[in-house]
């Protein structure tokens, strides 16, 4: 018998959506949450995700922001309707900017994810 299994990292790009004016560069624009994890695959299907971390980024700048996870699941129970701005922390060590088209994507990148590009 074969098993074909292995642990990776993903992205998700979480269902939210908050309007903004963002403190980096001034402008108009929207948080979206995006979740990190690592997870163990069988056949190709993820069965056990760990290691879960959740980022907010603005859509104006690509600014980076850690999202406490009690706040992810305060949204989730419907408690609050959005993210404070004293919740926001900005993430200076998690972040690469692209060169071409100024994406934020993680440090372990070597190439960027929506132009292709290399970080």
């Amino acid at each position: 018998m074969i098993f074909i299994a292995g642990i990776n990292d993903g992205e998700k790009k979480l269902n939210y959506r908050q309007e903004i004016l963002c403190k980096e560069c001034n402008r108009q624009g929207f948080l979206e949450i995006i979740m990190y994890s690592r997870y163990l695959s069988l056949f190709f299907i993820p069965v056990f995700r760990w290691k879960k971390e959740y980022y907010a980024t603005t859509t104006c700048c690509n600014t980076m922001y850690k999202i406490d996870d009690e706040i992810i699941k305060r949204l989730k129970r419907r408690e609050i309707s959005h993210i404070p701005d004293e919740e926001l922390k900005r993430n200076y060590f998690y972040e690469k900017t692209c060169a071409n088209c100024r994406y934020v994507s993680p440090p372990d990148f070597a190439y960027c994810p929506k132009c292709g590009s290399r970080l």
